[in-house]
């Protein structure tokens, strides 16, 4: 019969004999374990704040510092941040023993006498928490200083390269994946040597304003605001990369969008709309107001646009994404709700191939040949019409936890020979 989880919470770290004033600002330690073939001990020291008072007070902050320096040492030589994880069921039984003799016996000694007065008894402690830490997550031979990673194909892939390599790596053989710097970044700060703001306007209500975009906290965002009783009332903003690219490449961007009726995109275009070859990614609306759209919510809407004199060719995708892989984790979740990476493998003249999350997501074929190299764009905007979802409720601009969309990367690759 399995054995029920049993918790154990130390709160404070020392028995209640010890005086309070150390803790729980001081030191602070939680054991628990799960089953017997994974048992887990997390435990932190934290530096005390600020000493208190009187000659007791003094004595407690000493020794309780220089269990934190002993604890940074441990932390240091297992160049572990704050916790160590163990995974070895009899490793983590004696730990647990030996850290409740430490607690039982150790620390009334160590928090309430001077150290100097009982090396003999002291010593043996510190040896202990150093045994603790060398423990410290081995099993068969192997150190770990971190958790271990989750299991599964779509989680920790290879940043160095296009996401559906780590899941089902489809690149050619012979062939590799070449970084375009120009054309990727974590958007940690605004690079205007990559990207600038397109701020040529859509019809109406929409008015384009350099204000409604910026970069802060690692996101490149896009703003939705009302501007009331104006015609154009829908203000947002346009990003464009200055460098431009063609076949065959790859691009993808990590994306959550704002939570009004409007597209939020990523999309590929070289500019003249008349003359023009275009792939969108994504046009994504999570709240439309028609009442028409049932599925936007969940939908793509990735297409591709070749223009030549106004004479328009077209082919549209719309893959839903709970139509996923029932093992990923972002499966069914509504594009508002979590961060999403999209992207395209434009592979050639005619053929694309739209990714979603490490999967693919529909593929469009172009009936004449794209022949221009094109910017990457992501802009936010609206229109009363329901194939876009119709417009969004004017309170919506006014709530900033809805009216923008966050970009937290893009990384785009060159597929060359090796």
């Amino acid at each position: 019969m399995a054995r029920s989880r049993e918790f154990r919470h130390f709160t404070p770290i020392a028995p209640p004999f010890v005086p309070r004033s150390c803790v729980p600002a001081e030191l602070s330690l939680r054991l628990f374990s799960d089953f017997p073939d994974k048992c887990i001990a997390p435990f932190t020291f934290q530096r005390p704040r600020q000493k208190v008072g009187g000659d007791a007070g003094a004595l407690e902050y000493r020794n309780s510092n220089l269990l934190h320096q002993a604890a940074k040492t441990i932390r240091d030589k297992k160049d572990a941040d704050v916790s160590s994880f163990f995974h070895n069921g009899w490793i983590a039984a004696v730990t647990n023993r030996l850290i409740d003799r430490l607690l039982g016996a150790g620390f009334n000694l160590l928090l309430t006498r001077p150290l100097y007065m009982y090396p003999e008894k002291f010593l043996p402690y510190v040896f202990l928490l150093f045994l603790v830490a060398s423990a410290c997550g081995q099993d068969d031979g192997e150190m770990l200083t971190s958790p271990p990673a989750p299991v599964g194909r779509f989680t920790n892939p290879d940043p160095d390269q296009p996401f559906f390599v780590s899941v089902d790596d489809t690149t050619p053989e012979g062939m590799k994946w070449v970084a375009v710097d120009s054309l990727t970044d974590a958007f940690d700060r605004w690079d205007t040597g990559k990207w600038f703001k397109s701020l040529w306007n859509y019809g109406v209500p929409v008015q384009m304003r350099a204000e409604n975009s910026g970069v802060a906290d690692g996101n490149l965002w896009i703003r939705a605001t009302l501007d009331d009783g104006a015609e154009r009332w829908f203000e947002t903003s346009r990003i464009q990369s200055r460098a431009r690219i063609s076949y065959p490449m790859y691009t993808e961007s990590r994306i959550k969008t704002a939570h009004l009726s409007a597209y939020n995109t990523f999309w590929l275009n070289n500019g003249n709309i008349s003359n023009r070859n275009e792939i969108d990614v994504i046009e994504n609306n999570s709240k439309p107001s028609c009442g028409c759209q049932p599925d936007f919510p969940w939908q793509m809407n990735a297409q591709y646009f070749h223009v030549i004199d106004d004479d328009t060719r077209r082919a549209k995708g719309n893959f839903d994404n709970r139509n996923l892989s029932d093992d990923n984790p972002l499966k069914g979740i509504p594009w508002n709700e979590e961060y999403h990476v999209v992207g395209v493998w434009w592979k050639d003249a005619r053929h694309i191939q739209f990714y979603l999350d490490g999967e693919p997501a529909g593929s469009v074929v172009s009936e004449r040949d794209f022949t221009r190299d094109l910017n990457l764009i992501w802009d936010l905007w609206t229109v009363d019409e329901p194939w876009l979802g119709g417009l969004p409720d004017r309170n919506d601009l006014l709530d900033d936890s809805v009216n923008t969309m966050y970009i937290d990367w893009v990384r785009t690759w060159k597929l060359e020979k090796e």
